[in-house]
Parts: structure tokens; sequence; C-alpha cells
């Protein structure tokens, strides 16, 4: 059992971490239609509660829950609730709160498989000393018993049961107990006698209970877990003297030694800090973050398993039970979470993610003959990330091949676009984002040619959760057009002047929600705008030279309006014509470019909110969040789409913020943990994984044989092109203060757009100028 400070960790939600890994699932004709999605996982229902310091112990088959420092479910709210037990018996809906009373963060629940014990904890902020209480659970009043206390008070500490004693380990008193959540993760100055490195033992047989201090093993660490495996108890975190770590040790409870023990191969920036321990099925298991592990056989290594926690959360507790383990609640960004996932563990297998792949023996001098590339007309280029774009570096730097950084005048999440020499690039700026411009920079130079600034007809105060720039432009031989989330549309001629503008707002009713985040898309004489928010959605068709509507067509269930997607429009072509594809919230609907009208469509999508569609031939295959939608299928049909127009369901490929690219081989996804994944582009098996360096928000492209796959960090990995296996051709790293968005690529010129900076590489360039 692992109890910890409360703790959100906002670099949590910055780290690359954990992907679910297997082969894809060919789709044949059945009674059950491959586009309804099969039954997520069985999962507990979420806690009354959230937290980020729960303990959870077994008695019989009802799963108990204690969390110290409680907070409401609803996300980040900073007042406190106080401390709970719940429990659940197999077979409920819901959990069944068995007491509530005052916080003591930090505290441990162990059971025996008769009786509960609560172990320390502390106040939930100020001085007050840590708690040294040991205290029973009484079935009988419903209240807490006090035991003999422990010699010392401590909190964040772990806790065993090991047959009739209870083991304690570790955790500290400190001298102040704080919310300010980025301390946690500081190495922090804790004095000697803050620290409680010894290891007390309860026995439960004495009347009344003794305690033993163990005075030979000694660990400073807190926020830790332990479990009891193997006749031995498994000790993992924490929080040492010199910050966050991750150390792992097996306590053997009759020499009492300790020795130390194989680490799993966690890629968390914090450690083991927050890790979660727990034994079941004669197996030890590790959680961390979004990664699950289990403790070879041999015990002389852990191995990644495929199942990815999600959301991403620090501080979740992993409780074991028949079959079954158990992860609770936990931390991620500003939130604590009450979300519990049930995993069966004969459900569990390896991972197959290769953590560093292969680098080849020697690099490939002769390259495909590309037609070359002098444009970028809009999100993802002119054919789905696609680029034959000559003289494109392998290799770069802050010192090498770096051409120039021109200092965006605000704040975007847009791609470039680029037409012959210029380079487009949308922003938006002020604290309600009331500044919206378009900028034109020289390709060449990096200087700005001219700026275009309108006003929002829909200011927002900026925050986390709104758009800032986001839509990416569309450009071609005549004008440039620009969206932003406001709903503000127009068009610009090459030189900047203004040839139309409109508010979807007036025309169609408030932009709600997080705004538009939709990119344009076009055809030769249309735009086509996804308008895919919080109110009634809409698709728009829009006549390129004087703005005005074509046709729009509303996106409803059958229930009621589409709402909230950040999806991008495609055009197909297809043997009836150009369809426009639109991937929202659920559904996937493709349109007659000419008409409007609905030519097919499919529902029960879920997870498909973001990343847009890949065309690849005739093949249609639609990226999703959640595994279970993401598809291959045939764009030649009319009505509701049916089995046999799925070629395939890739069941362990997801993707997040980038969209997939596709080659004639393979399709490559990118996910929320920083995960590359090939699959197969005619069957939808995987035929390989590896991690990358950093979790990704741009979409790769694909450059003849080269996969150039960019870092929200600036690290950028380039592969070889549907090998069998990954192999990493070269890794870049480049300094940036932002984000990396977007990207685009044209003969001799790679360009990285972060929130505030456009950044060109290019061959023969030596150290950058700041334009």
């Amino acid at each position: 059992m692992r109890p910890s400070m409360k703790a959100t960790a906002i670099l949590v939600v910055i780290l690359a971490g954990w992907a679910g890994a297997g082969n894809g699932v060919n789709v044949t004709a059945s009674a059950q239609s491959p586009l309804s999605p099969s039954p997520p996982p069985r999962t507990a229902p979420p806690l009354p509660g959230a937290g980020s310091d729960a303990s959870g112990a077994y008695i019989g088959d009802v799963l108990y829950v204690h969390l110290g420092d409680q907070r409401p479910a609803s996300g980040a709210a900073t007042s406190v609730r106080g401390a709970a037990l719940y429990s659940l018996s197999p077979g409920d809906a819901t959990w069944t709160t068995v007491w509530t009373g005052s916080a003591a963060r930090g505290a441990v629940l162990v059971g025996d498989g008769r009786d509960l014990y609560r172990v320390g904890g502390a106040a939930a902020a100020g001085t007050s000393p840590a708690r040294s209480d040991l205290e029973r659970w009484s079935w009988t009043d419903g209240q807490w018993v006090g035991l003999t206390p422990m010699p010392d008070g401590r909190t964040d500490h772990a806790a065993v049961v090991a047959g009739r004693e209870i083991w304690v380990i570790g955790g500290w008193d400190p001298a102040v107990h704080t919310d300010d959540l980025r301390a946690i993760f500081r190495a922090p100055t804790v004095p000697p006698e803050d620290w409680r490195d010894d290891v007390l033992v309860a026995d439960l047989d004495a009347d009344p209970v003794s305690w033993t201090v163990i005075e030979d093993v000694s660990l400073r660490l807190h926020s830790l877990a332990a479990a009891l495996h193997g006749g031995a108890i498994w000790v993992a975190g924490g929080m040492t003297p010199a910050g966050p770590g991750l150390e792992v040790y097996r306590l053997d409870p009759r020499a009492r030694t300790l020795a130390p023990g194989p680490v799993p191969p966690t890629r968390s920036a914090v450690g083991g800090v927050g890790l979660g321990m727990a034994a079941t099925g004669g197996a030890l298991y590790a959680s961390n973050l979004n990664q699950l592990f289990r403790l070879d056989p041999d015990e002389r290594a852990w191995r990644a398993l495929a199942y990815d926690v999600s959301p991403t959360r620090v501080y979740n507790e992993l409780v074991g039970g028949p079959g079954t383990l158990h992860i609770v609640g936990g931390a991620s960004g500003r939130r604590t979470h009450a979300v519990v996932d049930r995993v069966e563990v004969a459900s569990l297998r390896p991972s197959d993610v290769v953590e560093v792949p292969r680098r080849p023996e020697e690099m490939a001098a002769d390259r495909p003959v590309l037609a070359g590339e002098q444009r970028w007309p809009g999100f993802r280029g002119p054919a789905y990330g696609h680029s034959q774009a000559f003289d494109l570096p392998l290799v770069w730097s802050d010192e090498r091949n770096l051409a120039w950084r021109y200092p965006i005048g605000g704040y975007g999440q847009s791609s470039p676009v680029v037409w012959d020499g210029t380079v487009f690039v949308t922003a938006i700026d002020g604290p309600l984002r009331e500044t919206q411009m378009v900028d034109a920079v020289d390709l060449e130079t990096g200087a700005l040619l001219w700026r275009h600034a309108l006003p929002s007809t829909h200011p927002v105060e900026v925050t986390d959760v709104v758009a800032r720039g986001s839509p990416t432009p569309w450009v071609d031989a005549e004008r440039v057009y620009y969206l932003f989330e406001s709903g503000d549309l127009g068009a610009l001629d090459h030189a900047g002047e203004p040839v139309w503008s409109r508010s979807l707002k007036a025309d169609y009713g408030e932009i709600e929600g997080y705004g538009l985040g939709s990119s344009l898309a076009a055809n030769a004489e249309t735009l086509f705008v996804l308008a895919g928010h919080e109110g009634p959605s809409y698709l728009l068709a829009v006549d390129k030279a004087t703005g005005k509507t074509r046709w729009k067509a509303d996106h409803r269930r059958a229930d009621r309006p589409l709402r909230s997607s950040w999806t991008t429009p495609i055009v197909v072509p297809s043997d009836a014509g150009e369809l426009v594809v639109v991937s929202i919230t659920g559904m996937l609907d493709a349109h007659d470019a000419e008409s409007g009208e609905r030519v097919w469509w499919l529902d029960g999508l879920s997870g498909n909110r973001i990343p847009s569609p890949v065309l690849a031939g005739r093949r249609l295959v639609v990226p999703a969040m959640d595994s279970r939608s993401n598809l291959a299928l045939s764009v030649e049909h009319r009505g509701r789409l049916l089995d046999e127009h799925v070629f395939w369901r890739g069941r362990y490929a997801t993707t997040s913020m980038s969209s997939p690219v596709a080659t004639g081989e393979a399709v490559y996804f990118t996910n929320s943990r920083g995960v590359l994944r090939s699959l197969d582009l005619g069957s939808g098996e995987s035929r390989w994984a590896t991690r990358l360096a950093s979790v990704t928000s741009a979409t790769p492209i694909v450059n003849g044989d080269r996969l150039y796959v960019f870092g929200a960090d600036g690290t950028t990995s380039v592969f070889a092109v549907d090998a069998a296996e990954p192999i990493e051709l070269a890794r870049n790293t480049l300094r940036v203060s932002e984000r990396v968005y977007g990207v685009a690529a044209v003969d001799g010129a790679l360009l990285f757009r972060t929130g505030r900076e456009l950044i060109r590489i290019g061959h023969g360039s030596t150290g950058g100028t700041q334009r």
C-alpha cells in the first residue's frame, strides 16, 4: 500500500509516457457490426471524491479505499473535504460511503483479511505534526478505534501487513504541510529530524499492540510504495534527500535485512514519486504515471505491460485483488482524479514498444527521386503530410543548419503555410484574444513582409482551455485565407490587402466553449470550414473569391446536434465526384463537395474529436484517441456505412494531437504517451512500435524514404520509411521556448512553428538569425 502527499505535479502533463501495444484486428462481416466499438474493458465506477493520496485493501471480495485529503471529483477545487472510507462490492454500480471525517493526508489503509487498519497521516495544511495513530475499523460501531500509537508521527510512508504484523516504512514529518504542488518535486532541504528513516513493526497479536523499531534497516524515502510478494516486502520510490528518485529494495521480514532490487524502466521525470505497487496472483506489479509493470518470475527485471493508464496521473494507488488490479485516483495537470481502473491481470501482456530504436550502421547515400515542393498550402500540406521537397536536412541543431528564427508578434497553435517563397502564419494577442493577425514572412531571410491585424468579434479571456490562434490558414495563387477560433473568416491578397471578411458568429450564432480549432480545407473554388464547438456545429462551403456561402450542412445525431470537434475536413476523390469528409464527435460524414449533400456516414465512433483522417490511395484511415475507433474504410459508398466497407480496425494504435501519415505500406500513429506505431496499411496489424524522445503535437512528414517525427519539445527523430523495424536515422534537438505546434516542408526548408516563434531549418546555415 502506498500513500502520498497530495500532488498534481504541473510537469506531469508534459512528460512522455506509455502506450498500448499489440496487433490490429481484421474485421469480417458478422452479426455484430465492426462499426460498433467492442465493449470497453470493465472498469470500476469513479469514487465519490477525488484524491491523490488513496490507499486500499480487500476484505474478502470487498474493496475498501481510503482518501486522506479528499477533493471534489468535479475538478481543481482547492477546498478540503476531509478524509473518507469507501467500499465496493462485486457487482456494485456505485461506491458506498462507509465513513467520513477530518483530513489525514498520507494516511495508509491496510487489511489483514479480517480487519482494516489506518496508519499515520497529517493535517491538510499548516504546522500540525504528523499523526502517530494506529487505528482499527470497528465494524460494530462504524468508527476508527485507537490502538497503541507509533513511536513517532509520519506521513507519506508505506505500510504492509505481513502475517500478524504491520510493517511501516519510511515517510517524514515535514515542518510545514503545504498545498504548493510545485514544491513537491523540488529537491527539498529536509532537516534530519524530519525524516522517518526507520522501519516500525506492530505486533497485532500483542495486547496491547506493541511496536518494534528495526534499527538495522534505514530508508530515507517518502512518497513511496510497498507490497508483500514472495515472502518479502518490496519497497519502491520516491522522494529522496536529493529530490525525486526511483529506488527499489527487497526487505526480508524474517532476516530483517534490506537488499537492492531491479528498477522498473519508467521514463517519468519524477522518478518513483507517487509510484503504486501491489501483488496479486503470484505476481508483483507497479504503476507510475501512465505505465504498468510486472516483475519477472526470477525477480531480476521488470517488464512494461501493454496497458495504458489513462488519464496520465501521478500518485495513483495500485490495489491487488482476486485476479484484478485497481488503479485508484491520482493527479495530473491542475486536478485530482476520482477515476478507478479495474484491470483483469489475465489480460495483461508484455508491451511490444521498442524503447531504443535501432540506429543504422551507415547512412543511406542514395535517395529516391523527388519532384520538388515550393508550396505548402494548408494543414498537412498538399498531400496529407507528404512532401516532395528537395534537399531537406537530415541533421540539425542550434549551431548547424539553422537558418533563422522569426519572433511572431503574438501566440498561435496553427501550422505555417507557404506559397512561392512566402510563409504565412497566424496568431492572436491580448488577454482577451482581442487582436488577431496574419504575418507574411520571407522564406529566404525570415524578414517580416507585412502584417494584417484585425479585431476579434468574439473576445474571450485567454486560459489553458481556450484555442489561441489554432486554425491553420489556406493559401493559393491569388489569396491567403484565414480563420480564427472567434469565427472570423476572411481572405487577403498576397500583398496583405483585404479581399473579403465575415463573422460566423454574426451569421450563425455564438461560438461557444473552446472556440473553433479546425483548420481550413479547400478545392479549386471553395473553402471548407468545420465549425465544431459547444454550440450547434456545422460544415460550411464558402466561395473563395467572394466569401459567400455556397452551402451549409448542420451536423446532428438523431437526438441532438454534434459539438466540439477540432479535426480538419479533407477533400477526397470518388467515383461520384469530390467528397468532403469530416470526422466529428462520434461520427464520420462525407458530403458532396459541390452540393453539400450527405453521401455516406459512419456513427458509433469515440475519441475522434482532434486527429484528422488521412487518404491513402482509395483507402481512408480514420484516427482516434480510442483505439477501438481507428478504422480503415473505402470512400466509395452511399448511405450508412456497412460492415463490408471496413477493412480493419487497429485496436492498439491511438493518436492524440497529431494526425497519422500513410505511405504505400504503412500508416504511422503517434500517441499521447510519446510512442510511434507503424501499422500495416493493408491489414491494420502492428508492424512495430517505438518510444520517442518527446510527445508530439505536429503531424509527421514523409519525405521520400524518410519519416520526420516532430516532438513538442523541439526534438525531431527521422526514421526510415516502410522499414520492418524502427530504424532511427537521426535525432535532432532544437532549443524552443514553447511547444512545437505545426510544421511545413518545401525545397531546402523545414519550418517549425512554436507558440511564439517561426523557425527555418536548411542546409548550410550556422546558428540562425534572430529577426
